[in-house]
């Protein structure tokens, strides 16, 4: 009898730091957000493509599989980058060009004036979500010869 109540005392404790400790690893890969941005190109010449490119910088570098990036409702592609300061996750969204169209408009999604997004990756067998309230803005490079 004492060591049914000592094993089911054991196992509610161990549920309840392992919550706990999930919980807190998601809490702590939220704050290590350093910054979030995003950029919208064009071809310019009809008939165009449009993309856009979706940036979060993180300062942890712990090794996680990306499962998910979606922005606005919207499932991006994405690429993962991760050196010994940082990691950096890459979501890019692309609409090709209708050729059956001559005067072509930029599609909805990059004409929205605001952006949030969540990220989800596992880490160690933990499943973790980002969530990014604003994407700020950023004009494209340009680089010249």
């Amino acid at each position: 009898m004492y060591f049914r109540v000592f094993a089911l005392l054991l196992s509610a404790s161990f549920l309840f730091i392992q919550c706990a400790s999930q919980k807190n690893n998601s809490s702590a890969w939220q704050k290590s957000i350093e910054e979030s941005y995003y950029n919208i190109w064009s071809t310019g010449a009809a008939p165009a493509g449009t993309g856009a490119n979706f940036f979060v910088k993180l300062n942890k570098t712990d090794l996680i599989t990306v499962e998910s990036f979606m922005v606005n409702g919207e499932e991006l592609e994405f690429e993962l980058k991760q050196t010994e300061s940082a990691t950096l996750i890459i979501g890019r969204k692309y609409t090709g060009p209708n050729f059956e169209k001559e005067n072509q408009e930029m599609p909805t999604f990059y004409k929205q004036k605001e952006f949030t997004g969540t990220i989800t990756f596992s880490n160690f067998d933990q499943q973790v979500d980002i969530l990014i309230s604003s994407f700020e803005r950023r004009e494209l490079e340009q680089k010249y010869m």
